[in-house]
Parts: structure tokens; C-alpha cells; sequence
């Protein structure tokens, strides 16, 4: 996780802390039970979507599968940046649980809301804000997340200053802050954040949002 710190200055690195988890089972599998399946295909229309609007993104995804997350359990999904996977926590596994997980969490001011999306697909465009960042690093040739990461947001913090001539944003916290409080954690968690901002709210995201989006899709040229 990034240090805090002053609003005036800059992100820090890492993206999430290591998780004791196991796979539970394979996505489709999980469709199977009837319940599940409206669960499963709005993870299926975010993947989709998103893959259309951004190049590459399917060229990191190796996996999505259920998981048992075991020593964090408000997690409600994550990006496994070395194997290219990304797990769903069973506890949340279907649209009444993730809904009341993440609109709590909304209200707290602690996510950006989700517009007319479901929850399922907020957090599964969060996740794959990581991926885009690992697009991003094969297309700079690095293996340096957080340092990729850094400079989508320097870039963002470019495009929002251009043609400012008072109020700029001194350093990238301050846009992290208008966009979640999980948005301060890091750059990457704040790329994720604005990733899922703009899936779920298109133009009445954040401008915060749609700065960093730009920024990251330049990156994936």
C-alpha cells in the first residue's frame, strides 16, 4: 500500500497486500447452479466490454475463478499481478451479497459509485484496471508494476494541469482523493479505482477519473 500523506504530494507504490487464498473453483463451473448465472455473466458483459474499449486486455488474462480468500475476508476480489489471474472471494459470490458489500462500502466514500452497473461489475472493472497496467507494462517493455503505474499517473496530472492557470493539482494525491478514499492507497489502486469509475459512470465519472483513463489508454498504444 502507498504511504500517506499530504494532499499536495505524490502517490506511493504497491497495489495490494499479499492475500492467503486458494481457487475454489473454475467460473463456469460456478455458473452451473442457477443462481449464479446472472452472477457470472454480468462478470462475463464487464470483461467483454472492457476488452473492446481497451487493446491488449485480453492478453493478460489467464484465469478467472472463484477463490477462498482466508485471512482478509472484505476483500471482494483481486488481481494476481504474477499469474495473470483474477479471483472473485466466495463470500461475495452473488449479486445480493456484492451489492451490500460494495454499496456499503460507496457510502463511506470509500469506492466511487457504480451508476447503473452492478456491483459485481464494479469491482470485476476495478480488477481489470490492474490488468490494464499490466498491458501497459508489456507495451513499455518493464517489469516494474509500480513504476508503470506512476507514470500513468504523472501523466494524468499532466493532462488535468494543461491549460490550468491556477488550482492545479500539485502532486497525484489530490486526484486520488477526489476520485475514493482507495484511490489514495497507491497509483495503482487509484488507476483501478478510476478504471471502474469510468465502466460503471462513462461521462459523469470523474474528471479526476477520466484523466487517469486517458492517460493509462495512451499508455496502451
Amino acid at each position: 500500500m502507498g504511504g500517506r500523506g499530504a494532499n499536495s504530494g505524490d502517490l506511493g507504490g504497491g497495489n495490494a497486500s499479499s492475500l492467503n487464498s486458494e481457487k475454489a473453483g473454475d467460473i463456469w463451473n460456478y455458473r452451473h447452479n442457477e443462481n449464479n448465472e446472472q452472477f457470472v455473466d454480468n462478470i462475463n458483459q464487464t470483461v467483454r466490454e472492457m476488452a473492446e474499449s481497451y487493446d491488449g486486455l485480453m492478453n493478460t488474462i489467464n484465469d478467472i475463478y472463484m477463490a477462498k480468500v482466508k485471512d482478509n475476508p472484505t476483500v471482494m476480489a483481486f488481481w494476481d499481478i504474477d499469474h495473470g489471474e483474477l479471483g472473485i472471494n466466495t463470500r461475495y459470490g452473488n449479486i445480493e451479497k456484492m451489492a451490500s458489500a460494495y454499496d456499503d462500502c460507496v457510502k463511506k466514500g470509500y469506492h466511487p459509485g457504480r451508476g447503473n452497473k452492478t456491483a459485481e461489475q464494479a469491482v470485476i472493472a476495478h480488477e481489470l484496471g490492474h490488468s490494464l497496467t499490466s498491458v501497459a507494462m508489456q507495451k513499455m517493455r518493464s517489469n516494474n508494476f509500480d513504476d508503470v503505474s506512476k507514470k500513468i499517473m504523472k501523466e494524468a496530472q499532466n493532462i488535468l494541469n494543461k491549460g490550468l492557470k491556477k488550482k492545479k493539482y500539485p502532486g497525484t494525491r489530490k486526484i486520488a482523493t477526489k476520485i475514493s478514499e482507495y484511490a489514495t492507497s497507491s497509483n495503482a489502486e487509484c488507476i483501478a479505482e478510476a478504471t471502474a469509475d469510468v465502466y460503471c459512470n462513462g461521462s459523469k465519472a470523474k474528471a479526476e477519473s477520466k484523466a487517469v483513463v486517458q492517460a493509462l489508454k495512451g499508455f496502451l498504444k
